[in-house]
């Protein structure tokens, strides 16, 4: 009797998380699905008769229309994360450089380095010196003696 105890506690550990993850899951899918399952099916049933009768299929009607909710939903999340990245980071890099702009060592730093990539990278294939020579001299030496 105390083997089949503790087979038994065995098996419930086993299943016990599959079990929980599987509640989770199946919640997490009807949370982002109810509200838009009433406009999904409705448009499965009319624009899919042509293609097979779903009235007399009310399960496949529904998981197909969860399935094409999810698909959905993970283009709006992909295309408003791209959106997001793409006006969040273009902010962040002109606060960036503008922060960059008002400290005086750092300015003279980054613009000599952003002049020296720009050109780097640039279609024109520019000189360095050129960029080199248009920025300031982040210090100026002393002279120690004149000769």
């Amino acid at each position: 009797m105390n083997r089949m105890k503790k087979y038994f506690l065995t098996g419930l550990a086993t299943l016990l998380p599959l079990a929980v993850t599987l509640i989770v899951v199946i919640f997490f899918i009807d949370l982002l699905t109810a509200p838009f399952l009433g406009i999904t099916e409705q448009l499965l049933l009319a624009f899919g008769s042509k293609i097979t009768n779903f009235e007399h299929h009310a399960f496949v009607l529904v998981i197909l229309s969860r399935l094409l909710i999810l698909l959905f939903l993970c283009i709006v999340i992909i295309f408003l994360g791209w959106i997001g990245q793409k006006w969040f980071f273009a902010f962040l890099l002109k606060k960036t450089q503008f922060l960059f702009s008002k400290i005086p060592v750092i300015k003279t730093i980054y613009r000599v380095s952003r002049d020296v990539t720009k050109n780097f990278l640039s279609e024109k294939r520019e000189d360095f010196s050129k960029a080199l020579a248009q920025s300031p001299s982040p210090i100026k030496l002393p002279v120690l003696w004149d000769w």
